[in-house]
């Protein structure tokens, strides 16, 4: 397509020439082009998510070494810190286990017959129980504290399954001053809860006085019982109070008991 303008100077415009200019710019149609990110901005990206990670890792460490944890404990915390729990509505099922055995095949409930009773969940059965053998190390204790003492209860009633005598072999090394924490809190809400004990109730109660005082002979015990929370101390106090106005005052060990203790 060609013309002339009054100067005598001659135009050629072609159709291709527009149509090249329209390609160029649109990609040959009405979408844009789809250009990749530049390398700087994956690299941007990279290093965003790297320090994401490094600051998570570190806070994951400084939690770790600020509740005094294992070697064993610690590792796994800092393996973990850059993950995220799941929060999806559909994760929270009614049914605490695999539920396969509670449905047909074509997905319907499986109801229950008069003569095998109601569908009981394979894990409802295998609940845990509280232990009846006496731990050998730290890690035996927390592992049975932790897994097989659900409740409070069973964690009191498993405390007075150990020998007190046993304490400081069980923890040579140490114990850290959250676990001894929990266990303070548990011997106090647990201990003479009745204001008119029985002989039952002093008995168990003669027997956490031992086991406080074995406390003392564990590994680096002074400098946990510093560490020890808030909850903890006050768990102490209540503790010591309920003992001294039931277990006979008079009895040498147990002054020496509070005074290692630092309740003297």
């Amino acid at each position: 397509m060609t013309w002339s303008n009054q100067s005598g100077v001659t135009t050629i415009l072609t159709a291709q020439s527009s149509q090249f200019k329209k390609s160029s710019m649109w990609g040959g149609g009405d979408k844009p082009l789809q250009t990749k990110p530049s390398r700087v901005s994956r690299e941007l990206k990279s290093a965003i998510a790297d320090d994401l990670y490094k600051e998570q890792v570190n806070d994951a460490k400084i939690k770790a070494m600020g509740d005094l944890v294992d070697y064993d404990t610690f590792k796994a915390r800092v393996s973990v810190a850059h993950l995220r729990p799941l929060g999806a509505p559909n994760i929270h099922s009614q049914v605490s286990c695999s539920p396969a055995s509670l449905f047909n095949s074509d997905g319907t409930r499986v109801a229950p017959s008069a003569s095998q009773g109601p569908v009981v969940p394979p894990c409802a059965a295998a609940a845990p129980h509280p232990p009846a053998q006496v731990p050998t190390s730290s890690p035996a204790f927390e592992r049975a504290w932790r897994r097989s003492c659900p409740t409070p209860q069973d964690k009191f009633h498993y405390m007075l399954l150990i020998p007190p005598e046993n304490l400081p072999q069980i923890f040579k090394v140490e114990i850290t001053p959250t676990l001894l924490g929990d266990v303070l809190v548990v011997l106090n809400d647990h201990c003479l809860t009745s204001e008119s004990p029985a002989q039952e109730d002093l008995d168990k109660a003669a027997l956490v006085l031992r086991l406080l005082g074995s406390f003392t002979g564990v590994g680096r015990f002074s400098l946990t019982s510093k560490l020890l929370n808030p909850k903890a101390k006050s768990a102490l106090v209540s503790l010591s109070n309920k003992l001294k106005g039931t277990v006979d005052p008079t009895i040498p060990a147990q002054k020496e008991v509070w005074t290692k203790w630092g309740l003297i």
